[in-house]
């Protein structure tokens, strides 16, 4: 077995070759340097330290120590096999097996259960063979024998005898005139007429009697109701066939005697016994015909689907027709009729054509003047009247361009109904859409409980520019010029103005006289915002009191300071030559923050409330943190990285927010893709966002992807073959496809992203 590293590569190749035999010499010369040994097994994981600086990159290990002579001693500690050596009993990589049941792959077998497998082969071999002999013998003389009935020549090399069959409609037969061999005939000889010999065999079927399998044989039809079967005949005994043998309208005419049939058709063949005296009864509704002898005839009242008698209904509107009206009155004919009454139609649904527009013209007396309807009218459809159409709530003109006019009658006016609901009033109000009625302006009443009423009467005209609306009181509007408005002063001196009305102060020469101030001030004070108090400026003691105020000058500190913020000190700590070295804030107790300018030791820290420290910044151990803070922080968009994770700003690249991608020769990124090792062996990054070195590329961390990679909380992501994507599932990957971990998934969507430095090409 050779373990190749490719370092360029960053693979590693594994081969196990054939089994050979290896046979150790006796003392040879001094080996070679040995390799640099192989890297050992990655720890575990230690918590996540601060990110430092990049180190120096390590020199290369040194040479292995050369190797030692082979004896027998060291020979055997190394496990290797000596030339010398006289038995394998303690060779591992020796198997003593008759059977290979183990099937070891890495094992090699000794020449006795070698001898012992092939001495059971052969040894089967010899009792399979003998089986077979028997077997075959067996089976060749079955094979003769079937060659026999084939009608094998007699040299038994074919079946010659049996021919060529002359379609693919033959038939394979055996034939005892021939030996009991087989021929091919045509299915056509088992025909009717076809056939010779004798029969048989004959068997009554159904409606039979009789049969018999040899000699002669007789075959009687048996009798039925009204039927006699004779020897030479079938006769129909006198009254054997009545309605129980015939069907109705089974007779046919051209089953009937001709004689007969010419009787019937002449009328000479009727019965004698029926009466020919008939009576019809009742006097209402249907007639009954009666028959002395037979079924009586119903004639029913006559409907729209059955004919029959007219009913005195019926007859009583036939009867109501005029004199001198005729049957073809026409549609046309009705709606040219002088109609000059009107009546009332009581109930119905007009329903169909219009009313004939002659007849709306000729009925002046009903529609020259105002008609009143009387209760609720529906209408299916618009209504138009004149160039006024109304359809559903909308009133509208059916004229181009026509104006809609609302006119009110004398002093009234047009009204704008509003509703009282009982969650909300909604006062009458105006809407005023754009052209496409997506939306608008709306001028709306005043709520009821305001119980406003008056009028605003519109100004004569628009008015002039600048001007605005004024109302005199009594609800009469007017246009008038705008007096309160503000025009800015062009200020010259110590406050200048520019054109838009800043006010500019020149520099170095307000007085207090010029500022807007609160309150009078005291010697030492300074001036304070105080947006509570007038003027918005207030003269107050310097923080800390006295006059001990720090101003505008370097200050020098002669002893600790201690600014006192509500209980919580901040403290300037003094070494013993004056010069500051410490800057310390602590709760009175304990130090929870300093900076120390000495340059050794502890530079930095910040502490715990107990004085513990959580973070320093030592002077030759850099960067020391009890522990960093990783989470998802609710990550909810692609590129989201949580707290913690580490991000490069690098390249000028414009990725997916999201995606996946790897640093490329020139340094910008290009999208992963597992289907080749140059798409995939690379440093790895998630997309922050649009820009790689504005919005920075995830090296590590928690991270929102823009494509989910599937699987489970707590699964494995590798790199996909669909470019820039994660996923969990690398079972359909083939050869050449790279195998990379990638990170874990925490959540749908958010994976921990940690790169492994290590991947695996598939072959």
């Amino acid at each position: 077995m050779a373990i190749n590293f490719d370092s360029d590569a960053n693979k590693v190749s594994i081969t196990v070759p054939a089994p050979t035999t290896v046979t150790v010499t006796d003392k040879g010369i001094k080996g070679d340097k040995g390799d640099t040994g192989d890297t050992g097994d990655t720890g575990p994981e230690g918590p996540v330290g601060p990110q430092g600086i990049q180190g120096v990159v390590g020199s290369n290990g040194q040479d292995g120590a050369d190797g030692a002579s082979p004896t027998a001693s060291n020979v055997a500690a190394t496990g290797a096999v000596m030339k010398t050596a006289t038995s394998t009993a303690d060779f591992d990589f020796v198997i003593d097996e008759d059977n290979f049941s183990s099937n070891s792959a890495t094992k090699v077998p000794t020449q006795q259960s070698v001898k012992a497998l092939f001495d059971s082969e052969a040894s089967a071999r010899v009792s399979g063979d003998a089986i077979n002999t028997s077997a075959t013998s067996a089976v060749s003389g079955q094979i003769g024998l079937l060659r026999d009935k084939l009608g094998a020549s007699a040299d038994g090399n074919d079946l010659s005898d049996i021919g060529t069959p002359a379609s693919n409609d033959k038939v394979l037969i055996q034939d005892t005139s021939d030996s009991n061999n087989l021929k091919y005939v045509d299915f056509s000889e088992f025909g009717t007429g076809n056939g010779t010999g004798d029969i048989t065999s004959v068997v009554a079927g159904t409606g039979l009697t009789g049969g018999d399998t040899s000699g002669d044989v007789t075959l009687n039809v048996i009798g039925g109701t009204g039927i006699t079967a004779n020897a030479d005949d079938i006769a129909i005994t006198a009254g054997g066939v009545g309605t129980t043998q015939l069907a109705d309208d089974s007779v046919t005419e051209d089953k009937l005697d001709n004689t007969l049939l010419a009787e019937i058709d002449a009328n000479t063949a009727k019965a004698t016994n029926v009466s020919t005296n008939l009576a019809i009864t009742g006097t209402t509704g249907a007639r009954t015909i009666t028959s002395s002898d037979g079924t009586n005839a119903i004639i029913p009242v006559a409907t729209d689907s059955v004919s029959g008698v007219m009913s005195s209904a019926d007859h009583t509107k036939l009867s109501g027709i005029e004199t001198g009206a005729t049957a073809d009155q026409t549609k046309t004919d009705i709606n040219g009729l002088a109609i000059t009454t009107v009546g009332t139609i009581d109930s119905g649904i007009w329903n169909g054509t219009a009313i004939a527009s002659a007849y709306l013209d000729a009925d002046t007396a009903h529609l020259s003047g105002t008609q009143t309807f009387s209760g609720a009218k529906t209408f299916s459809d618009s209504i138009q009247v004149d160039n006024i159409n109304l359809d559903a709530n909308t009133v509208s003109t059916t004229n181009t361009n026509e104006n809609l006019l609302l006119a009110a009658n004398g002093t009234g006016f047009v009204e704008l109904r509003g509703n009282q609901a009982s969650s909300a009033d909604n006062p009458g109000a105006i809407r005023f859409n754009c052209a496409a009625n997506t939306h608008g302006v709306t001028i709306k009443s005043p709520p009821h409980s305001a119980g406003a009423t008056y009028t605003l009467t519109l100004p004569t005209d628009d008015g002039t520019d600048g001007q605005i609306l004024k109302t005199d009181g009594n609800g009469v509007l007017d246009w008038v010029n705008n007096s309160g408005s503000y025009t800015h002063p062009n200020h010259t001196g110590e406050v200048t103005s520019t054109s838009d009305g800043a006010q500019v102060i020149a520099d170095n020469v307000v007085d207090e006289a010029n500022l807007k101030v609160s309150n009078s001030p005291t010697n030492g004070y300074v001036l304070t915002a105080q947006s509570g108090n007038t003027g918005g400026l207030t003269w107050a003691a310097a923080s800390g009191g006295g006059s001990g105020g720090i101003g505008t000058a370097d200050q020098t500190l002669d002893a600790d300071r201690t600014i006192d913020t509500n209980g919580y000190n901040l403290d300037i700590e003094l070494d013993p030559t004056g010069t500051a070295d410490t800057f310390t804030v602590h709760d009175g107790t304990h130090d929870l923050f300093q900076v120390d300018t000495s340059t050794s030791g502890t530079l930095f820290s910040v502490n715990d409330v107990s004085g513990l420290p959580k973070l320093e910044v030592d002077e030759t151990e850099g960067v020391i943190a009890k522990s960093i803070k990783v989470d998802d922080s609710a990550l909810t968009a692609a590129g989201q990285y949580g707290k913690g994770a580490e991000i490069w700003y690098q390249g000028t690249s414009t990725p997916t927010a999201g995606d996946v991608y790897y640093l490329d020769s020139s340094g910008n990124w290009a999208a992963t893709d597992a289907d080749a090792v140059a798409t995939s062996k690379g440093m790895l990054a998630v997309a922050a966002g649009a820009d790689s070195d504005v919005n920075g590329m995830v090296i590590k961390g928690f991270v929102y992807l823009a494509t989910d990679s599937g699987g489970s909380v707590g699964d494995p992501v590798y790199l996909h073959t669909t470019t820039g994507k994660l996923t969990n599932d690398v079972s359909g990957y083939s050869a050449g496809d790279i195998v990379r971990i990638a990170g874990y998934k925490v959540a749908t969507n958010v994976v921990y992203f940690d790169p492994s430095k290590d991947w695996i090409e598939l072959s």
